[in-house]
């Protein structure tokens, strides 16, 4: 029988059991690895093979065709990781092009096939196989096909009421979800769809992706991409798609409760379950809080590949709920295991979890510089740091590195540095480093930045990527090579389910057929022996979550009780996620409804006296349970002091004022201070402190103002100046012509707008206008946590961005084209005149162009 015969499937599938476990397989696999080492490590040890080695290129070759017909995930892994290894060094030879394209377009990964397909014919049955195939796994998309695994995974969730899936990175399975969302939309006018992102930043990327895809489809004008709770029509007779933070959906759900959400997709599920992460109990409340008002709403839970993905449709006590898991990738992946202070080379056997040495002369790589730059040239490459500040001594060194061996700037990106100088500041390093084809990616940058980079980086601008654990929030930005420089998210270790989910970014879908992960160690406190133990020879296909509030450690439900009885945090570790967790408790304890999973788990874990203990410490607290709700990121104790207080004061006193001068700003954050006692209730490492009242007023008018960036950083370096910068944890005096203090006051200041203004600020805001609503019926004065969110007052700079806009780029058009501009009064509608002029006018703007021709 040939080995291109596909008669009897039952029979290949026997005939790929055996394969799999015979040992002259395990040899054949051996030495093709091997192969591909050499290639990787070496380029010019492959030279012309000897007769035997070519023979066993092909042998190889069959086994893989041979697997491939088999249904078993392991075995179709194994079949496509031989085909990519041999591509390496046979791309162009017809017989590898033959079977390869039969492995490719048996196991579904039609993506790839392009790397190897062009100009092979297979035999009649495969062609009418393939042809099938692709009849049914075609997607909306010209000559885009689902994979297998897509496939399967698609069909169940247009027949799932609850699917909890999960897959590794590579699978796709954003894809898969919004070719759903597409369906839906095309079914139906006047759905709610629901899209949970654990960040802000990828409230933007999801939405214009949504919105190129669906630009050209027959539901693209009768549905609405929302990315916040304001400004809904409710009049407009068409659907909603939400892509919202947890906290954005808690306060839609606050303000509209009536609103119907018919599908709810949680991406990156797995945030559910982050220890010790007061934000991971925000995710639980606002999945929550929409199920109990919508118990008919779809659920569809996305994350990593975990083992027990059915543990999220568990702890929401899902009928009828369906699980499906594949362990199987569109690439395949190659991990390296380098220890630089003992000269070691080896490879990660991801299967046998063991590491194998190679045994080669590597003297040509005596750095971790020389791996990034020396591996895989000229492709692109991601380098995880571990922290900002790491990252950062990592990027300078790289280019001084680049500058040592006469890399010379890149042309096409001088531009792009130039508008990077000109939307930060002149000596952001960012700019420089740019010039060089690398770039460093954090959550401490603007939005349009990383959209720039990430757009620069696909394409090829930017070779070198050097980040922090960014990229774990579900940032689509695969590359050739991941360089795993640490085994640290902060200062803890990396949970096996990041590592598995950062590994899996190596590998360009449709652009490579596998993708080389690099773990190396340079320094002594970095991968020893417990870290590769404990996450690099980790089980990738093994890794099962809990949720972050099932606490089994009696140490922790005494600190977790006593926080509740007394109200007092003390020296408690993470105290911030246990008084979070005991005011949601509390706060459930208020409630009428019946089977909460909060409540449900206390009452069973041994410790019910803490269930006991919460309902006891809201007996006199009269605060109205849906503010309580929407609000339980401030603690309640706080929040019933400010209501008490507000009570005894009169409207002139407490309003805010549409004159947002620093003044005015300044003397309401001291009474919002006051009011919530946010001193003594504020607690974590980003907490908020009164005596930075006048910088927080300072960041807050010009943000509210809807100033630039740069206008922004240039306030703060006024402010900075003769005054100390935290540089490496240590105070020095601030110096605006050093970059890297600039650099680190721009961080700062970002992650000021983000999280102490955008995020703290803004809750407390959020409910102070809450309270004022509720207790003088109407919201006296204007409302700044609108402000806040969309970072600007004016209403053209609002409805910008609820066309999907960043703040920035809106706050762009509206200075750079007001004329085209205009308000409808009596819709409340904004007119945008002269669309291709504008797209004309911003054609070499890199900033702003991408967005702006996507979305006008």
């Amino acid at each position: 029988m040939s080995e291109l015969s596909s008669n009897n499937i039952h029979l290949a599938a026997r005939l790929a059991e055996d394969a799999f476990a015979s040992p002259y397989f395990k040899e054949i696999y051996k030495y093709i690895s091997e192969l591909y080492d050499k290639f990787l490590f070496d380029r010019g040890a492959i030279k012309i093979l000897e007769l035997s080695e070519t023979n066993k290129i092909s042998h190889a070759l069959r086994f893989a065709d041979i697997l491939s017909h088999s249904d078993v995930e392991v075995y179709r892994t194994r079949a496509f990781e031989i085909i990519s290894k041999i591509a390496a060094f046979k791309n162009d030879d017809p017989y590898f092009k033959f079977i390869g394209s039969a492995v490719i377009n048996r196991i579904g990964v039609y993506a790839a096939g392009k790397l190897i397909s062009d100009g092979v014919s297979l035999p009649l049955d495969r062609e009418i196989d393939s042809i099938i195939k692709k009849s049914v796994q075609k997607t909306d998309d010209d000559g885009i096909y689902f994979t297998d695994r897509q496939y399967e995974l698609y069909q169940l969730l247009k027949n799932s009421s609850t699917i909890s899936f999960a897959g590794p990175t590579s699978m796709g399975k954003s894809f898969v979800i919004n070719a759903y969302i597409k369906e839906i939309t095309s079914k139906y006018n006047d759905k709610n769809i629901v899209l949970i992102v654990p960040t802000r930043a990828l409230i933007s990327q999801n939405a214009l992706k949504l919105k190129n895809e669906m630009a050209n489809s027959a539901c693209s004008n009768s549905y609405t991409i929302v990315t916040t709770s304001y400004m809904i029509d409710s009049e407009v007779d068409s659907g909603y798609i939400f892509i919202l933070t947890p906290e954005r959906l808690v306060s839609l759900i606050s303000t509209i409760p009536e609103l119907k959400i018919d599908y709810l997709f949680v991406d990156e599920a797995q945030k559910l379950t982050t220890k010790n992460d007061s934000r991971s109990l925000v995710t639980y409340s606002a999945i929550e809080q929409t199920l109990n008002n919508n118990p008919g709403a779809k659920l569809f839970f996305s994350s990593p590949n975990l083992s027990n993905p059915d543990v999220f449709n568990s702890l929401f006590n899902r009928s009828k709920s369906k699980v499906y898991r594949s362990t199987e990738g569109a690439t395949a992946l190659n991990m390296y295991f380098i220890d630089l202070l003992n000269d070691s080379f080896s490879v990660v056997n991801t299967h046998d979890r063991n590491l194998e040495k190679i045994e080669r002369d590597f003297n040509k790589y005596k750095s971790a510089n020389d791996l990034i730059y020396k591996l895989n040239h000229k492709k692109s490459k991601i380098i995880y740091c571990g922290g900002v500040e790491s990252t950062l001594v990592r990027t300078r060194d790289f280019i001084k590195y680049l500058k040592i061996n006469n890399r010379a700037i890149k042309p096409k990106n001088i531009e792009i540095s130039a508008q990077i100088r000109e939307f930060v500041h002149d000596n952001y390093e960012l700019a420089e480093a740019i010039n060089y084809g690398v770039a460093f990616h954090f959550g401490n940058l603007p939005q349009s930045i990383r959209d720039l980079i990430e757009h620069n980086f696909k394409i090829g601008n930017i070779e070198y990527l050097f980040c922090t654990s960014t990229l774990l929030e579900g940032v689509n930005l695969p590359a050739r090579s991941v360089f795993i420089l640490t085994h640290k998210k902060g200062l803890s270790p990396l949970e096996p389910v990041d590592f598995w989910n950062l590994a899996g970014r190596a590998g360009r879908l449709a652009m490579e057929l596998s993708g080389d992960i690099f773990c190396i160690r340079d320094e002594v406190k970095i991968w020893d022996n417990k870290a590769i133990n404990n996450i690099l020879l980790s089980d990738r296909n093994d890794i099962s979550l809990t949720p972050s509030f099932y606490i089994e450690d009696k140490k922790r439900l005494n600190e977790l009780h006593e926080i509740i009885a007394t109200g007092e945090t003390g020296k408690i570790k993470n105290s911030e996620f246990l008084r979070t967790l005991g005011d949601m408790i509390r706060i459930d304890t208020m409630r009428d409804e019946k089977h909460l999973p909060l409540i449900n788990y206390f009452q069973h874990s041994g410790k019910p006296e803490i269930v006991l203990s919460a309902k006891n410490s809201t007996k006199d607290i009269n605060l109205p349970l849906n503010i309580l709700l929407a609000n339980s990121h401030i603690p309640v104790d706080s929040q019933y002091n400010a209501f008490n207080k507000i009570k005894s004061l009169s409207v002139n006193e407490i309003k805010l004022s549409w004159q947002l001068s620093y003044d005015e700003i300044k003397s309401k954050l001291s009474l919002i201070f006051e009011l919530y006692q946010i001193d003594k209730f504020a607690t974590g490492q980003n907490r908020l402190y009164s005596n930075s009242i006048p910088y927080y007023a300072l960041i807050l008018s010009q943000w509210m103002y809807g100033n630039s960036l740069q206008e922004i950083i240039s306030g703060a370096i006024i402010y900075k100046k003769n005054k100390t910068i935290y540089i490496k944890n240590a105070p020095i005096p601030f110096d605006s012509n050093n970059s890297s203090h600039i650099t680190a006051l721009v961080n700062d200041t970002i992650k000021d707008i983000e999280l102490r203004v955008g995020y703290l600020l803004q809750n407390y805001i959020s409910h102070y206008c809450q309270l004022l609503t509720y207790i003088h019926h109407g919201n006296p004065g204007a409302n700044w946590s609108q402000f806040i969110e969309f970072g600007s007052n004016d209403p053209i700079v609002w409805h910008l961005q609820m066309m999907g806009f960043s703040r920035d780029c809106a706050v762009y058009l509206k200075r750079n084209f007001s004329k085209h501009l205009k308000m409808n009064v009596e819709s409340n509608k904004l007119v945008i005149k002269n669309k291709s002029t504008i797209k004309e006018s911003v054609k070499k703007n890199k900033l702003y162009s991408l967005e702006i021709h996507s979305l006008l």
